[in-house]
């Protein structure tokens, strides 16, 4: 079935208008809630995400959990349901683009964010991180394609730059627990190659993680939007950055510690460092 297959129907109280984007988990719509009369952001996941019951029963509890917390920084989750074997996850409609797309418009032009912007917005999400992570719940899954970036008319706190991030799809990572399957057919392992580099070391061993393992992909997502590429094991970001303060570049690097103990132990001390950085 295309994208569009779903344009104009009604699953459950939700009428489905626009395909906003497609990403690893499945395909989000936009749609509004006709009981509540409010736009909604509806996403079908990937079947072949739910064809184990329990990798369904797994993003069912994360979808829970998600349900639970309520923070600036976070999308809030509204609802889910099953019909015809789709599951769809409904959260509030965002008015902004996801950080994956603003990547995609930069890099390729060789620009990065402004520093201070992109300092703002990985301090945003750290707090929200921090928070979920407080109430037990850890995302799984932190790339650019799950942050959002909304534009405002005049910033929350004076100084700051008007720009308002927030996370969603908790729970959702195409990656088993077990980390990435060895002996991947070349197929298989491809789509999920774009993904290895948000990952921490013990998820892709497999290993059981907690809150740092999210703190470590935000790390990797903050070093690409001051570098606008990925971390190398060899080259430091002051090298490819020159002008970078010593403080944001320690920061990074902290966050992506590859040993658990030399990384951020909470979320919201990276996210007050980065307050100060700014």
């Amino acid at each position: 079935q295309t994208m569009d297959t779903y344009i104009g129907q009604q699953l459950e109280q939700y009428k489905i208008e626009a395909h906003i984007g497609s990403g690893s988990s499945g395909t989000v719509y936009r749609a509004t809630d006709l009981n509540l009369e409010r736009p909604v952001a509806l996403k079908l996941i990937k079947p072949s995400l739910t064809k184990q019951p329990a990798r369904q029963q797994q993003i069912l509890q994360a979808a829970q959990a998600a349900s639970r917390l309520s923070h600036p920084a976070i999308v809030p989750f509204y609802n889910f349901g099953q019909q015809n074997g789709h599951l769809s996850l409904v959260t509030a409609h965002v008015d902004g683009i996801t950080l994956e797309r603003v990547l995609g418009l930069l890099v390729p032009e060789d620009r990065v964010l402004r520093l201070d912007e992109s300092l703002h917005i990985i301090a945003q999400i750290a707090e929200g991180l921090g928070y979920a992570h407080q109430a037990g719940v850890l995302h799984g899954d932190l790339k650019p394609g799950n942050i959002l970036i909304k534009p405002l008319e005049r910033p929350l706190r004076s100084g700051d730059p008007a720009l308002k991030a927030m996370l969603t799809d908790f729970g959702l990572s195409p990656i088993p627990d077990s980390g990435i399957p060895a002996g991947l057919s070349p197929e298989l392992a491809r789509p999920l190659r774009r993904f290895v580099p948000y990952l921490s070391p013990e998820r892709q061993s497999g290993l059981s993680v907690d809150g740092r393992a999210d703190i470590y992909s935000l790390g990797v997502v903050l070093y690409q939007l001051i570098a606008g590429q990925f971390p190398e094991r060899q080259r430091s970001l002051r090298e490819l950055q020159p002008g970078l303060p010593a403080d944001i570049a320690h920061i990074v690097s902290k966050a992506t510690a590859h040993a658990l103990t030399d990384r951020y132990q909470m979320a919201e001390q990276m996210g007050d460092e980065l307050r100060q950085a700014a």
